[in-house]
């Protein structure tokens, strides 16, 4: 009898133990998790973020990110329990590729990760500067033709100063063309709305022009006072102070020097004042066949006020 009790006791013991244990592996079944399925990633639809989206699932998805491929996948957002995601810390322009996984509701287990999805945010197209020559460095009397093209449905910013046309700018809503014939710095951008293009820039350079103007005489009109400022590209290079005046005129010379890129020269005495944009304007009584020939040249301007000779050393170019 006593053997028959402590066999049934044993059978017993037994039979909770198995039981347990099948509980066990039904709850481990229960809480395996799976791959996410249906899952996509927007590409090149929203400004600034991308967006990740699964079938619904009732478990937590972990999301993870990689700038390759076939690179190593980071971690960046767990345990979400909607059906998508938006990863805004992404850079304009670039491309990342995605792979999600569940994690099991006691959060001891994790699923496979799925295959990996590229995604990016939205990207407008930049403008497209070219030139006409297109060269590195263009002569000094060069003029070169500059044309900015967008795409249909954008405007854009620029400008030719070397300034950024995010801040302020020439605004446009369609392809421009200008002319340039000094050295300069374009830059621009495009935009639709709030979404906005990279700045583009493009360089323009020019050989350099050199001038030596030996001012040899000078008349006045006797309403002027006794000084002469001579201004370049309208930068103040010179004031003759207390200039002899002898019966309105004065035989007193003096020599300028400039280097550098030459498009304007201004005369200002007095009341009077002239300005000459292009050296063909004081070189009509030169006899040189070509501005490089240029050596002397007799300026008499507006209203004969005062007379002066130049002579030049260099290429000179347009003024």
């Amino acid at each position: 009898m006593k053997i028959k009790q402590l066999l049934f006791k044993v059978l017993t013991v037994l039979l909770l133990l198995f039981v347990t244990s099948c509980s066990d592996i039904m709850l481990i079944l229960l809480d395996t998790p799976e791959t996410p399925t249906g899952f996509t990633v927007s590409k090149g639809t929203y400004s600034g973020y991308v967006k990740l989206s699964w079938d619904t699932t009732t478990d937590d998805v972990n999301v993870y990110r990689s700038a390759t491929q076939y690179g190593v996948y980071t971690q960046i957002k767990s345990g979400i329990s909607a059906s998508s995601y938006i990863d805004n810390s992404v850079n304009t322009g670039s491309h990342y590729w995605y792979k999600v996984s569940t994690s099991s509701y006691s959060g001891d287990s994790e699923s496979k990760l799925s295959t990996a999805v590229e995604g990016w945010s939205k990207v407008i197209a930049p403008p497209v500067i070219s030139t006409y020559p297109d060269k590195s460095v263009y002569d000094a009397d060069a003029v070169v033709e500059v044309t900015i093209d967008i795409a249909n449905g954008q405007e854009m910013y620029y400008t030719t100063d070397g300034s950024d046309p995010l801040k302020s700018g020439i605004y446009a809503t369609g392809d421009v063309t200008f002319y340039i014939k000094k050295t300069s710095t374009i830059k621009a951008y495009s935009y639709i709305g709030s979404d906005k293009s990279e700045v583009v820039t493009k360089e323009l350079n020019f050989t350099q022009n050199s001038l030596t103007l030996n001012i040899q005489k000078a008349y006045f009109n006797s309403l002027n006072t006794n000084d002469l400022k001579i201004y370049i590209n309208d930068n103040l290079v010179s004031t003759i102070y207390s200039y002899n005046i002898s019966q309105y005129y004065s035989t007193t010379p003096f020599t300028i020097k400039y280097d550098g890129q030459l498009e304007k020269i201004r005369f200002v005495t007095g009341y009077y004042s002239n300005t000459f944009d292009n050296i063909n304007e004081f070189a009509s009584n030169s006899t040189a066949t070509s501005l490089s020939d240029i050596k002397t040249i007799e300026l008499y301007p507006f209203y004969n006020f005062f007379s002066d000779t130049y002579t030049g050393t260099g290429a000179y170019g347009n003024l």
